[in-house]
């Protein structure tokens, strides 16, 4: 009798959410069932009316993410009501310091209660799908308790104790050595960000494993020059490491025609606050947009002249988006805070795209991502 390939994939994230760590997750499990394999899949309960993926996916679903809000309805007057919600801010700040998110942290806990009740099941391949940096917490506080022969993986986007973005309080560092050595792997998007994990592992157990796409189901439409140039960004901006002011500054002086389309998060935060800003000074230049699925993003974004793809600050981590642009066809500028080079730019308001960034997409191929998981935990799919 055949024996069954299981897995375990726990995360904090999952399609229908547009973020790449819901990709990361989605893309896998569904490649995964393709070969064969039956997944237990840990994931938030987001959505009451989730539907099933396959009868060979057990979902698992851990409590409601958010659980402490930074909003609070105090019975008191207007002036006492705001001055307790500030404190209220101020402390959930010093819990988020503390803890590397409040949120996370009662995210982790209850995945780790979660994964408890379901232990005694052995597993070919476990992989802990990270950010947040909790759910390899909690993976491993799994790990020490329920022995498991099969091959463990914490998988990470960027780093957290050394992300340039944000350093969390240093005792964390240490929860996270002691983490990641309950797995036998830490597996990363791009060969430029080993250097933040080599005090965890070494580098023979630090292994890449881009993000990976199901290519087949991608529409792009017909290109046609756009009569006025269009140019077009998706994706968060970040203060520190992907701040776009120097660009937009720059997009401010020019008396030339052009639109540029931001896809972003319009709720709140850093992202939505500078597309604001500056479109009260571009105008008509500058359209935003709040996010769509991804499938449909890649389809709008092939009518476009070119792509703009924000370099972190920090070299050492990638995007995933330039994927996404890549399978666009279109092509791609890459600018970078600290190199910004106004000349190349009008190269490509000209329509000369010879130093667009160029992509081996077959190696984010999800089959090829999937190949490099088996080999590594040294299962051959039927």
């Amino acid at each position: 009798m055949k024996k069954t390939k299981r897995i375990l994939i726990t995360s904090y994230y999952f399609e229908p959410e547009i973020t790449p760590r819901a990709f990361r997750t989605t893309e896998l499990v569904n490649e995964f069932i393709k070969r064969g394999y039956v997944v237990d899949l840990y994931i938030p309960k987001i959505d009451e009316e989730n539907k099933k993926i396959s009868e060979n996916c057990i979902i698992h679903y851990v409590n409601s993410r958010k659980v402490i809000s930074t909003k609070r309805n105090f019975n008191s007057n207007s002036n006492n009501k705001h001055k307790k919600n500030t404190i209220f801010k101020l402390f959930k700040k010093g819990l988020d310091r503390l803890t590397g998110g409040i949120n996370y942290l009662l995210y982790g806990y209850n995945l780790y209660n979660k994964l408890l009740k379901n232990r005694g099941r052995q597993y070919e391949l476990i992989i802990s799908i990270g950010l947040p940096v909790h759910v390899h917490f909690a993976t491993a506080l799994f790990l020490a308790k329920d022995r498991q022969e099969g091959v463990k993986v914490s998988d990470y986007g960027d780093p957290f104790f050394y992300n340039p973005a944000q350093r969390p309080i240093s005792y964390l560092k240490y929860v996270e050595k002691w983490a990641t050595k309950q797995f036998d792997y830490i597996s990363i998007p791009t060969s430029k960000s080993i250097e933040y994990y080599t005090e965890y592992k070494t580098k023979e157990h630090i292994k890449i494993i881009p993000q990976g796409f199901d290519f087949s189901s991608i529409e792009i439409n017909h290109y046609e020059s756009n009569s006025i140039p269009t140019f077009c960004y998706a994706g968060y901006f970040y203060e520190n490491i992907r701040n776009p002011k120097f660009f937009l500054d720059f997009l401010s002086t020019l008396t030339i025609n052009y639109r540029f389309i931001i896809y972003t998060d319009l709720k709140e935060g850093f992202s939505r606050d500078i597309c604001l800003y500056y479109k009260e000074k571009l105008g008509d230049k500058l359209i935003i947009k709040d996010f769509i699925p991804r499938e449909e993003l890649i389809k709008e974004a092939s009518k476009m002249d070119f792509l703009i793809n924000f370099d972190n600050f920090n070299s050492n981590q990638v995007p995933s988006k330039i994927i996404d642009y890549s399978l666009t066809r279109r092509p791609i500028l890459n600018i970078n805070q600290g190199d910004f080079k106004e000349d190349i730019f009008f190269e490509f308001i000209r329509k000369d795209y010879s130093n667009s960034l160029n992509v081996d997409i077959q190696e984010y191929d999800i089959k090829n991502v999937v190949n490099r998981f088996e080999k590594l935990s040294k299962i051959e799919s039927s």
